[in-house]
């Protein structure tokens, strides 16, 4: 099974965002959610279990889910507001009777707004274009996983854009992952041995 990262996103009864980044344990290389962003700008992170995908190609996972299920799903980062006050930057209670004031008009959310990732404790968040170093230095970016749909391991990592082959794809076996963490992925290979691996033309992909 293909997880792009950055795929269409279609439920049981329609399209709806995209694959945003992969939730990975870093022990097992299991995938165990993907985050798909909804559409708008207001769209949501939303947590979907990777055993509510029943079919993935290079460019769209469908889920098993209605698009009213996955907005009830719980969200990869979870928002609590809380009231502004008079310490507030930019508020004022008096005279305006609770208004802002330039320059802090319209004012940034994120001073209203505490955060909090619900990221499942010891795994990680993978994103397109995480950095794949090879033991003698970067060799690219992630774009996607290759996964065994009957255990949901990861069985490859695809490099494609921006890596040393220009506008190909490398294959790279999960074995010889070193190690995933935040940001990056470790291999044990080089450079020169990543080079001798088969490269593929965008979209010629075949596993």
């Amino acid at each position: 099974m293909d997880i792009p990262i950055h795929a269409a996103v279609q439920c049981a009864d329609g399209p709806d965002g995209q694959v945003d980044h992969i939730i990975v344990d870093p022990t097992t290389k299991k995938i165990t959610h993907i985050v798909v962003r909804e559409t708008g700008l207001m769209g949501e992170e939303i947590m979907v279990p990777i055993e509510d995908i029943i079919e993935s190609t290079p460019t769209t996972v469908h889920l098993r889910l209605l698009r009213k299920e996955l907005e009830s799903m719980q969200r990869f980062v979870e928002k609590s507001y809380y009231p502004a006050t008079n310490e507030t930057p930019g508020y004022s209670a008096y005279p305006m009777g609770g208004a802002f004031y330039r320059p802090y008009y319209p004012t940034n959310e994120q001073d209203f707004v505490k955060t909090q990732s619900t990221l499942p404790e010891g795994e990680i968040a993978v994103h397109r274009r995480d950095a794949v170093k090879a033991t003698d230095g970067n060799v690219g970016y992630i774009d996607e996983f290759l996964v065994d749909p009957r255990s949901d391991v990861i069985t490859h990592l695809v490099l494609r854009e921006g890596h040393l082959w220009g506008q190909k794809h490398v294959t790279i076996p999960v074995a010889q992952i070193a190690s995933i963490s935040d940001g990056s992925v470790q291999l044990k290979l080089s450079k020169q041995e990543i080079e001798a691996l088969p490269a593929h033309q965008l979209g010629q992909l075949e596993v």
